[in-house]
C-alpha cells in the first residue's frame, strides 16, 4: 500500500491486481472495494481511515520532508537527512506504526517525536512539523539547473510534450515518448519487462529487451536534462518496476 496525495492505493508489485474482472496495476482503496490477488484469493475493503497530516522535518537549508520509515540526521551548516539507519549519522528517527522516536549518537536512550519538537544536532536544530496529507508525497532529488516547479505532461503516444512554468520545455518522440505514454496509460508502477514488451513486442528475449530499455532511458533522461526538467521523472524501482515519479502538483493529460 502507498499513500499517494490524500489517497491510499494498493500497488501490484509481482503482477496485476484484478478489480471487477479486469487487470489493473494499482487501485485506490475505498469501502466496499473487492480486489483479487490471485485465483480464489481476494480482499474486501471494509474501512479506510487516514490522518489529516503526516509527520515531517524542517532544517536550515533543506526542503521540508515527510518522515517515511527510518532516517538519519546529520549536523553541519545545512540540514541533511538520508533514508535508513546510517552508522555515521548524528541522530536517527524511526517509526514503529504507533509512534515516532529519535535517538542521538551521544545517547543510549530514545524519546518520542511530536509535532513542535526540536531535534538538536550539534549547532543545528531540526523542527518536527505536521505535513498536510495531500503534500506528504516523497521528496525528490534535483540535479543542478533543473526545476522543481510542477509539470504538465501531455502524452500523445508517439510524442510527449512537457511544460513547466507555462513554457514548453521538452518534446519527446520515438521510443522515449512511447515509454512515457505507456506509463501514463497504465496509471502506475509496472514490471519493466511488461512495459518493454508493449514497446518492442514479445518475440525478444529478456536480455535484449532490458538492454533496449536501458538505452532508451538514457536518451529519455538526456532529453529531460536538456529541458532543465527532473531527470528522475521516469525511474526504476528496487523491485524491478518502472514508474512515473510525479510531484503532488504535476498534471498528466492522456491525449492518446
Amino acid at each position: 500500500m502507498s499513500l499517494r496525495s490524500d489517497e491510499l492505493r494498493l500497488l501490484g508489485l509481482r503482477g496485476r491486481l484484478h478489480v471487477a474482472g479486469r487487470p489493473v496495476a494499482e487501485v485506490t482503496l475505498e469501502p466496499g472495494l473487492e480486489v483479487w490477488l490471485a485465483d480464489e484469493i481476494g480482499l474486501r475493503v471494509l474501512h479506510v481511515a487516514l490522518p489529516g497530516s503526516a509527520l515531517g522535518l524542517e532544517g536550515p537549508g533543506m526542503a521540508r520532508i515527510t518522515l517515511r520509515g527510518a532516517c538519519s540526521l546529520y549536523g553541519g551548516d545545512r540540514g541533511k537527512v538520508l533514508p535508513g539507519l546510517q552508522a555515521d549519522a548524528a541522530a536517527w528517527v524511526w517509526g514503529d506504526g504507533e509512534q515516532w522516536s529519535v535517538r542521538t549518537s551521544d545517547s543510549t536512550a530514545s524519546r518520542p517525536v511530536l509535532v513542535g519538537d526540536a531535534i538538536a544536532v550539534g549547532q543545528l536544530s531540526y523542527r518536527v512539523v505536521a505535513v498536510p496529507l495531500e503534500r506528504s508525497g516523497p521528496g525528490h532529488t534535483l540535479v543542478p539547473g533543473s526545476s522543481a516547479a510542477p509539470l504538465v505532461i501531455v502524452a500523445r503516444f508517439d510524442t510527449v510534450h512537457l511544460y513547466c512554468e507555462g513554457a514548453l520545455r521538452a518534446i519527446l518522440d520515438g521510443i522515449p515518448a512511447r515509454i512515457v505514454s505507456e506509463l501514463v496509460a497504465l496509471g502506475g508502477p509496472v514490471r519493466w519487462q511488461l512495459l518493454a514488451e508493449e514497446v518492442w513486442g514479445k518475440d525478444q528475449d529478456a536480455t535484449t529487451l532490458r538492454n533496449r530499455l536501458d538505452v532508451a532511458l538514457v536518451r529519455l533522461r538526456r532529453s529531460l536534462r536538456d529541458g532543465r526538467l527532473r531527470p528522475d521523472l521516469v525511474r526504476m524501482t528496487g523491485t524491478g518496476h518502472i514508474e512515473l515519479l510525479l510531484h503532488p502538483l504535476d498534471l498528466v493529460e492522456d491525449a492518446l
